[in-house]
């Protein structure tokens, strides 16, 4: 988000209050809590303000400044952090009802390579 003439990145706090969508342009009220070593802050409350106008913005004589380096930078962490770790089940049953399967399996990775990953798996 623009803010102040100055860039803010924010990740939303598990069960966050935040609207459906929002547009470019559009004014929000954002609560949020202390920044954290990157300087992101998870909000936990955003209310739209005004609705965007027109094309997006809201005064047609500025334009927003590009996104800084170090914004992108801690988005792209973001999303790598959350791609690293997937979490499954299986389960499974047998025409006998006396075989019955249940497992859990995980992805971690990637580890020490892009193309390394950890695959564990338990089965029951």
């Amino acid at each position: 988000m623009f803010f102040n003439n100055d860039f803010q990145l924010f990740t939303y706090e598990a069960g966050a209050n935040r609207p459906a969508s929002l547009t470019k342009g559009a004014k929000v009220r954002v609560t949020t809590g202390p920044a954290d070593d990157n300087g992101t802050r998870e909000a936990t409350n955003v209310t739209v303000l005004t609705a965007a106008t027109g094309s997006g913005t809201t005064d047609k004589g500025t334009q927003a400044a590009p996104v800084p380096e170090k914004a992108r930078n801690v988005e792209s962490q973001i999303r790598r952090e959350s791609r690293r770790w997937r979490l499954g089940v299986e389960a499974g049953q047998a025409f006998n009802p006396e075989l019955f399967m249940f497992g859990v399996q995980s992805q971690m990775g990637p580890i020490f390579h892009p193309h390394v990953l950890f695959r564990p798996n338990a089965e029951f």
